[in-house]
C-alpha cells in the first residue's frame, strides 16, 4: 500500500470514528462515512469491504491508545498486587468509554458476534500479555512455567466479572474486581511457596 493510499486510509478512519462517535455504530451506514469525507459510497469500498471492518481499524486503533494508557496506569504501582488492580480498574475505563463512545448496547454486540468476538479476544490478548508480564516480574513467581495460563486464567475471571455484572455501579464492579485480583495474587504466592 502507497503512502497516498495510506493517508487515504487514515482519513477514512478519522472521519469513521467521528461519525461512530455522533451516531453510534448501529445507526452508522457506509453512506454516513462517505459523506463525512465528500466521497462516493464505491470509493470507501476500495479501502474497505463494509462498516465492521471500518469498525474494527477503528478498534485497533482505540486499543492501541489503551494499551499505552494502561501500561501507564500499571507501571506507576510499586508491587505486583497494585499493578493487577490498576490493570483492572483501567479496563472498567476502557468498557465505559467504548459503550459511551460507539453507543454501543448488550444486544449490538450478540447481533454481530463476529466483531463482539474479535473485539473481545484483542482486548484478551493485552490483558493476558500485561498480566504475564506483571507476574513475570514478582521475585517469587519468577521462573515458573505457568505463568501465561495464570495470566489468561486471571483474564478470563476479570472478563466474566465486567461481563457478569452490566447492570452493576462501577464502585461495586471496583471492588469486585480488586477482590478477583487480590485472591488469585495471594492464592498464586502461596502456591510458589508452597512449592
Amino acid at each position: 500500500m502507497g503512502k497516498q493510499e495510506i493517508d487515504h486510509k487514515s482519513e477514512i478512519l478519522s472521519a469513521a470514528r467521528s461519525v461512530f462517535a455522533e451516531y453510534g455504530f448501529k445507526k452508522v451506514t457506509m453512506d454516513d462515512i462517505a459523506g463525512k469525507l465528500d466521497m462516493t459510497r464505491s470509493a470507501l469500498y476500495y479501502y474497505f469491504k463494509n462498516k465492521e471492518d471500518i469498525f474494527i481499524e477503528v478498534i485497533n486503533h482505540e486499543l492501541g491508545l489503551y494499551k499505552s494508557e494502561m501500561t501507564a496506569c500499571v507501571d506507576r504501582e510499586d508491587t505486583p498486587e497494585k499493578k493487577l488492580v490498576a490493570l483492572a480498574s483501567n479496563s472498567i475505563s476502557l468498557r465505559k468509554k467504548f459503550i459511551n463512545t460507539y453507543k454501543l448496547t448488550f444486544e449490538d454486540m450478540l447481533v454481530h458476534y463476529e466483531l463482539s468476538a474479535a473485539i473481545k479476544s484483542r482486548v484478551m490478548e493485552l490483558h493476558i500479555a500485561a498480566i504475564a508480564r506483571i507476574l513475570h516480574g514478582d521475585r517469587h513467581l519468577a521462573g515458573r512455567d505457568d505463568i501465561e495460563s495464570a495470566a489468561e486464567l486471571l483474564s478470563m475471571s476479570l472478563r466474566g466479572v465486567v461481563f457478569g455484572s452490566r447492570d452493576r455501579k462501577d464502585e461495586r464492579l471496583q471492588r469486585d474486581l480488586v477482590r478477583v485480583c487480590t485472591i488469585f495474587y495471594h492464592g498464586l504466592r502461596a502456591m510458589a511457596v508452597k512449592n
